[in-house]
Order: structure tokens, then sequence, then C-alpha cells
């Protein structure tokens, strides 16, 4: 299984070089809405794209998203606002997909793959998308959330035309339980496998959710959440869980969503237990840099995990 990392907070020329001569990553989720300067947008970073270009320097294997969630959800923030200043210069659908069309055209030779618009959760209305995009040249790789009822019939169409390997996610208005997850899942690779498919995990970052299917890839963010955040996460081999170590006071707390507070994260045992890796742990409570480095390499953890014999039923029984 091939991990991307992704995530903007990580992301300068100083960074992104020191992650790749540590060895911590070699496949990273870059997201076009952070690359894309344009009319009324707010997502541009300029690190994003230091970090981007420095990783087409090495050779690094790249996963290109479209950014078509940040721009949804920053049109939706704007109609909130009723700010019909920013919204009258923002680029529209349509416009946006063009940007992205000429993008892909010019720099999809430096990437592993890039994927498709899915400006909805409605699979018939991002097919008909996916249709356009090919239209106009491309070949990105279908991305499925799932309908509102679970369908995943449109799996088969895009088998029809061509595809072996998609983007699964799952729709959070509707699936928030692990049963609920696991039942659409487990549907999911079912038919994948019939129909000879294989699939890539969109922010798959849980490790029940890692361990139980045989993804051929899977992407997360939530590494380099946690460090800035002040958190260092520790993968479990035996258990199959993962832990959220707050150990420095610059984090933002406030900010921090299913984090452990354990109260031996800043104790003796934990430091020697850490220091026992070759780490200095006053480094890592004092550089947000170090924690990047320290969390992307629990993520190769966990990437190991997946690719080892135990992966599937075996680990299931865990959770």
């Amino acid at each position: 299984m091939k991990l991307y990392l992704a995530g903007w907070q990580a992301t300068s020329a100083e960074r992104e070089t020191q992650l790749i001569k540590a060895g911590a990553t070699t496949h990273r989720c870059i997201s076009f809405a952070n690359l894309i300067k344009m009319p009324g947008w707010s997502y541009y970073i300029p690190g994003v794209l230091e970090g981007y270009e420095v990783c087409v320097k090495h050779n690094i294997g790249i996963m290109f998203d479209s950014g078509v969630f940040s721009y949804r959800q920053f049109r939706r923030k704007l109609i909130a606002r009723d700010d019909k200043k920013t919204l009258a210069i923002l680029p529209d659908e349509n416009a946006f997909t063009q940007l992205y069309v000429d993008y892909c055209k010019k720099n999809a030779k430096h990437w592993d793959f890039y994927v498709t618009m899915d400006l909805s959760f409605d699979s018939a209305a991002n097919f008909k998308r996916h249709v356009f995009l090919e239209k106009a040249g491309l070949r990105p790789v279908p991305v499925i959330h799932g309908d509102m009822d679970g369908r995943l019939s449109i799996l088969e169409r895009y088998k029809d035309r061509g595809y072996s390997y998609v983007c699964l996610g799952s729709d959070p208005r509707t699936r928030t339980s692990v049963r609920q997850k696991r039942a659409y899942f487990d549907s999911a690779f079912n038919i994948l496998e019939k129909l000879g498919m294989t699939a890539h995990g969109l922010a798959v970052t849980a490790p029940w959710l890692v361990l139980s299917y045989p993804w051929y890839s899977v992407d997360s963010s939530s590494w380099s959440r946690a460090a800035g955040y002040g958190n260092i996460i520790r993968f479990n081999l035996q258990t199959g869980r993962m832990t959220s170590l707050h150990i420095s006071e610059k984090g933002n707390i406030a900010n921090a969503k299913s984090m452990s507070l354990d109260a031996m994260a800043c104790g003796k045992a934990m430091r020697r237990a850490i220091e026992a890796e070759g780490y200095d742990f006053t480094e890592l409570q004092e550089s947000y840099t170090a924690r990047h480095e320290y969390n992307a390499f629990t993520m190769q953890e966990l990437a190991k995990a997946a690719n080892s014999h135990n992966r599937g039923e075996g680990w299931r029984q865990l959770f």
C-alpha cells in the first residue's frame, strides 16, 4: 500500500527537503487549491508551491487533488456571509474546471495520478463532470463517495470506460459510526473485487480502515495537523491503534480534535521510550518540523503494517 502524506501545514522548501532527506516521505498528496492564484481566492499558499517543486525535483510520487472540496466550501462561506463582492470576482465552476484542465495537461507528467472533479457527493453528477474532463483531454482517476442511499453501481460505469483504479471516500453526512462505515466499505470492496478494480482511500487515517481493507493506496493529513497542535502520534502494532500525545505548550490545543491527552506524554517513562527510538524529546517539544518528521515516520509504520501478512480479517478482530 502506498501512503500519500497530505496536509499543507508541513510545506515549505526547507521542511519538505528535510522530510525527504530523512526518508520520512516518498509520496505526497498536493492540492490544486493551494497552488492556484485567482481573483477572490484565499487558499493559495506559497509554501505549498515551494514544497511541491521540491517534491518534483526529488521525484517524489505525487497524488494531485483537484481542490474542489476547498472550492465548494469557500463558495458556501461566501454565500453564508453574503459576500457578493468576492463572489462576483471568484471564477465560477466552469472557469475553475478549465484552470484545472490546463494545469493537468501541463504538469501531469510529474505525478503518479490526478483525480477527477467531484464537486458534489452525487455520483451521477460527478460522472457527468468526469466525462466532460475526458472530452477535454484528461484521464483522471474517478472519485466515489457513495450517494445518500449508499449506491455503488456507478463503479460498473467507470469499469466500462476502462478504469481499474478509483478513489473511494465516504459521505460524512450519512456515515458517522464505525458500523455504518464498515457496511459501506464492505459493500464497496466486494464490488471492486468482482470488477477487478483497486482503490485509493480518500483521507483514510483511522487504523481500523487502513488495516481492514486491501487499499492500493491512501492519503492522510492527520499527521500534519497533529504536529501543528503540538502532538506526536504513535502506532501500536500489537493493538493496531494510533494515539496522539500532546507534548508541546506551543501547539494549538484548542483546535485539536480526537486528541488523546496522556498524562505520561511528558513524563520520564515516555521521554525514555521516545529517546530510545533515536529522537531528542526536547527538540520534539520545541520544533514543529521535528514533530512533522516523527509523525511522518509513524504513518509509515502504519503503512508497513497494512502491507504485512496480517492485513485484513486478522486485523478486523481487534476493532
